[in-house]
């Protein structure tokens, strides 16, 4: 879990969260806090700072959750709905995680331009009736082996 959260860099516009930040804005949630009671979540110490967990992996306050989205997305070049989904749920939690992912990546203007196509199959062109005998003609070439 160390090596998702690295430490901040003043000249980046997008940085990853840091455990700092992410523990000083869950002592800052007032509705985290008594989620947390309820809910069962745990405090871990991760790089010797308390952290709130839940089933292993760092809950992420509202106000920060956005952040961590558009970081991944950027750096995972633009992964897609499912994949940025499954990506995030191995380190992190919140309550609405996919409906997060859903909303940012259909904002995503690159992600709406590079969409693949879903149609499996091309449309068979239509077919030309001939009328007249013998204006077409085919014959086979190759003739048995």
């Amino acid at each position: 879990m160390n090596l998702v959260f690295a430490n901040r860099n003043e000249e980046d516009v997008i940085y990853p969260l840091t455990t700092r930040e992410i523990a000083e804005a869950q002592q800052q949630d007032n509705t985290l806090n008594k989620r947390a009671e309820k809910e069962g979540y745990s405090k871990q110490l991760v790089k010797n700072i308390e952290v709130l967990c839940y089933k292993g992996k760092m809950v992420i306050p509202k106000c920060l959750q956005h952040h961590a989205v558009a970081w991944f997305h950027h750096y995972l070049q633009h992964p897609g709905t499912k994949r940025l989904k499954e990506t995030l749920r191995l380190s992190m939690y919140w309550k609405g995680l996919r409906t997060t992912v859903q909303s940012h990546v259909k904002k995503c203007h690159s992600c709406q331009v590079n969409e693949r196509n879903q149609l499996k199959y091309g449309k068979m062109p239509t077919k030309l009736a001939i009328t007249n005998p013998w204006e077409a003609l085919c014959v086979d070439l190759i003739g048995p082996y």
